[in-house]
């Protein structure tokens, strides 16, 4: 087996195809498998699905076990529990509100340099270790929400004074902000 990056739409029907593809170019059937584990997304499950059918001896399908990766349950619960998920329906609304709006800052100030470079002289000023910089999540890395938040928790006075210079009169940020944005002096909260 090997790792392959997969360029084709990530339909159900194009995995599984895929699938039954890989494993017959190796030489695996799909009675060698003894369980299949997928990601938690209904493409993921829905492919698993699918290869059974796709992978059929004599009309009937192949009864395969597959599960959901405990790892990827864990991050959905994260996520689920977060109020950050998407999910139609979820508690903790108002943390996802606090989540979002720090991913928010943290991504405003680390795409710039002039940015990164003010929050390095807020921190210089008030004698704080300047390495500790800004550190927004990444949609592919697990635990990257968590990442994000707890250095975020680290820095938050130093955000707050980055944010309250970049949105000053004089400051980098201020052409960007509304009228009512500079009328309440807050436009980040």
């Amino acid at each position: 087996m090997s790792f392959e990056k997969f360029n084709k739409p990530k339909t159900t029907d194009v995995v599984a195809v895929w699938m039954a593809e890989s494993s017959k170019e190796v030489g695996i059937k799909p009675s060698d498998y003894s369980n299949l584990s997928a990601d938690g997304g209904s493409n993921a499950i829905g492919s698993l699905a699918e290869f059974e059918v796709v992978t059929r001896c004599d009309g009937k399908a192949n009864e395969m076990d597959f599960n959901i990766c405990y790892a990827h349950q864990n991050e959905r619960s994260g996520a689920y529990a977060s109020g950050t998920g998407g999910f139609k329906e979820q508690p903790n609304t108002e943390l996802g509100e606090v989540l979002v709006m720090n991913h928010t800052i943290q991504t405003h100030i680390d795409r710039s340099s002039k940015r990164i470079k003010l929050l390095c002289s807020v921190q210089e000023e008030k004698n704080q270790d300047p390495t500790l910089g800004v550190k927004p999540h990444a949609l592919t890395r697990w635990c990257s929400i968590i990442d994000e938040a707890e250095r975020g928790n680290t820095i938050m006075g130093d955000l707050s004074d980055t944010l309250n210079q970049l949105y000053a009169k004089d400051g980098i940020d201020y052409s960007a902000l509304t009228a009512e944005e500079r009328s309440s002096g807050k436009p980040w909260s």
